[in-house]
């Protein structure tokens, strides 16, 4: 039987995980939610994945994430 409870998700433990590099999956498993809910409150934030991006675009703040060229902000 699955729990229908919803998770709240930290906010500066999802910050801090994310800008570590980790995917989607992998910061879920650590927060202990689904990767599609996960998934979701990036999106929402509007930050881009992190698959596919280079050393140097983790490191950014969230009001850096305009200076990352168009074509790797958002998945394909």
């Amino acid at each position: 039987m699955q729990s229908t409870a919803k998770i709240t998700i930290d906010i500066n433990v999802f910050e801090k995980l994310y800008m570590r590099g980790l995917t989607d999956g992998a910061i879920a498993r650590e927060i202990g939610c689904s990767h599609v809910r996960l998934h979701n409150e990036r999106v929402n934030l509007r930050w881009p994945t992190n698959q596919g991006l280079f050393g140097w675009q983790r490191k950014l703040r969230r009001s850096e994430f305009e200076r990352i060229p168009a074509k790797y902000r958002f998945e394909n």
